[in-house]
């Protein structure tokens, strides 16, 4: 997204914010099954009761980035995480 935002035409992208993402929905227990997994660290979710303006679901609409830069996501929400995790922990351990 960030190369093809460097290489659009001005005119096209406008100066507009753009959700960079997946595109797919993906529920708070289910990052957090994914960071546990990701981090081989068993983490149990606290339930707390809802508060006004919580998140349940987080889906990126994406529709933006497509259609002024062409974007389309290749890396799903997982592989981008362990990707992430990768490069911190080989600056970490350097």
């Amino acid at each position: 997204a960030n190369l093809l935002a460097l290489e659009a035409d001005p005119a096209r992208v406008g100066g507009a914010v753009l959700n960079i993402a997946c595109g797919d929905r993906t529920s708070l227990l289910e990052l957090l099954a994914i960071l546990s997994r990701l981090a081989d660290r068993p983490v149990a979710p606290i339930f707390e009761p809802a508060r006004a303006g919580d998140v349940h679901d987080s889906q990126a609409a994406v529709e933006e980035a497509k259609n002024r830069l062409g974007f389309r996501p290749v890396v799903d929400l997982e592989e981008g995480l362990r990707r992430t995790m990768a490069w911190f922990r080989a600056r970490l351990t350097s």
